[in-house]
């Protein structure tokens, strides 16, 4: 099966990331020295066995960025890279001299930031984490933002550091027990409500984004979260993870192709925009699902086949689960936006509400055992 289109413009915590090569250790570069620029260049010829002439091949070294830039600071000291994305890194850090509390730093590389709409994207980005980082609003849910140190090639944000995805726990160990799944859905659930009541809705929600350490569980990755709330104008712009994204949104990437539906008048009217806050109730069930059954809910061989499964909104979820967790799946994971329940009373769902007076092993526990 080809694996689905991730959305997301920025990978946080988690994922395969190669090691930066020496060049990319340089914040500023230097610039383009004149000498190499007062002659004409060969742009078309070349030098022995099919080499560019050197005089070219400088300047190309000196047009191309860095792969990667790094942090070069002395209030922090990088140990390993946990991932890698469009804008950059995601190392883990530590304070000189204090190994014990671990800190994420993600690195946004400004040469990558080329437009208008990349860089209001990072300004918002950190706009949301210090919204949620505030003293006051700050939640355990949450990994929060510690501080943001600029340079002149790039901006680190320090955060709380997560722990391990649940998507490497998923990979490595297999589904998740049903109390595991009950415990983090429901301190996700928690952390998301508490986004809600400020007006920031995640729009990535996904197993990537979900981590786990030291027997909490945190949200992380708001790069394309937004500020909104009931009674603003929905929103028509693609974000985040197709396997997660609800009919309304995963319209907009199955473009103009509608599945042919038997009852239309079942559907949400998806021309109208989506619901953010919506959005990420049906990704969090997206994601419980995925926790207890191993796999993705929908699947086919494409992306637009699998907008086209989403759209339709047919799924089957296996009778080995208990009868309170498919009911909950199926009122998150309901087609229809308007008749989804909203995040505080996903929350306050006896399945997950229940879940600290458990007769079930502790679930924390359990994952802080694999991590």
């Amino acid at each position: 099966m080809a694996a689905p289109v991730d959305y997301c413009c920025m990978a946080a915590h988690g994922g395969a990331a190669p090691t930066p090569s020496k060049s990319a250790l340089s914040e500023r570069r230097p610039l383009c020295p004149l000498s190499m620029m007062r002659s004409p260049l060969n742009l078309t010829g070349s030098g022995p066995s099919g080499t560019p002439p050197p005089r070219l091949a400088k300047v190309r070294a000196w047009l191309t960025p860095s792969r990667y830039a790094t942090y070069q600071g002395d209030a922090y000291e990088v140990h390993e890279v946990l991932g890698s994305g469009a804008f950059g890194l995601v190392s883990l850090v530590t304070k000189p001299h204090d190994d014990k509390q671990l800190f994420a730093m993600k690195t946004i590389d400004r040469f990558r930031l080329h437009n208008a709409m990349l860089r209001k994207s990072v300004a918002n980005e950190i706009s949301v984490l210090r919204r949620l980082s505030d003293e006051e609003t700050r939640h355990s849910g949450i990994a929060a933002l510690i501080e943001v140190i600029e340079t002149p090639r790039s901006i680190h944000l320090v955060i709380e550091f997560g722990g391990p995805s649940c998507h490497e726990l998923l990979m490595r160990d297999g589904p998740l027990a049903e109390a595991d799944a009950r415990s983090v859905g429901g301190q996700i659930a928690d952390a998301l409500a508490h986004c809600h009541a400020l007006a920031v809705c995640h729009r990535d929600v996904k197993l990537e984004n979900i981590v786990v350490h030291e027997r909490r569980a945190k949200l992380i990755d708001f790069g394309l979260s937004c500020v909104w709330h009931e009674g603003m104008v929905p929103l028509r712009r693609l974000a985040g993870s197709l396997p997660y994204m609800p009919p309304e949104m995963a319209h907009l990437v199955a473009g103009r192709k509608r599945p042919p539906l038997r009852a239309r008048e079942e559907q949400p009217d998806t021309a109208t925009g989506y619901n953010p806050s919506a959005v990420d109730v049906w990704s969090l069930g997206a994601s419980i699902a995925r926790m207890l059954i191993g796999e993705h809910v929908f699947q086919a061989g494409s992306d637009d086949e699998l907008a086209l499964l989403i759209v339709r909104g047919r799924y089957v979820l296996p009778t080995t689960l208990s009868a309170a967790s498919v009911e909950l799946l199926e009122r998150m994971m309901e087609c229809d936006p308007q008749r989804r329940l909203p995040m505080r009373a996903v929350k306050a769902h006896p399945w997950l509400a229940d879940r600290h007076a458990d007769r079930d092993p502790p679930a924390a526990e359990v994952l802080a055992e694999r991590g």
